[in-house]
């Protein structure tokens, strides 16, 4: 009964469909919203079919990007720094600096010594590719 047909004394028979069973049980998940996951992660994987093969193809791809997220961790952190850079070219100066330290560390390089020898290099009026 609805409480319109309630309130104004009418009365109706619905008839109330049977629901559809869960096909995993305990599970709110319908076979036709699993079919339709189910669809919908196939044509994302055929999508990225080519990035998929890539990584098959070469060893060195990582599978997730968790070491650049941690590369960049002491970036983020120290973003709030940057709130006293005072000026762009302060802030550029300051992204510079960070750039060098973390390919550094990426690349297995003692970072005071990379700064040091971009420094001694920039001190002699060569850039730091040159010398």
């Amino acid at each position: 009964m609805c409480k319109n047909c309630d309130k104004n004394g009418i009365e109706a028979n619905f008839k109330t469909a049977k629901g559809v069973s869960a096909l995993i049980e305990k599970s709110l998940a319908s076979p036709s919203m699993l079919a339709y996951t189910m669809n919908q992660k196939f044509t994302n994987a055929l999508n990225q079919r080519a990035t998929l093969e890539a990584f098959l193809e070469n060893p060195k791809i990582e599978f997730t990007n968790n070491s650049a997220e941690r590369a960049i961790k002491p970036f983020v952190i120290g973003r709030k720094n940057w709130l006293f850079c005072n000026t762009p070219d302060g802030a550029v100066s300051s992204a510079i600096l960070y750039s060098a330290v973390e390919t550094a560390k990426a690349n297995n390089i003692n970072p005071i010594a990379h700064l040091e020898q971009i420094f001694e290099k920039l001190q002699k009026g060569c850039a730091p590719t040159e010398c």
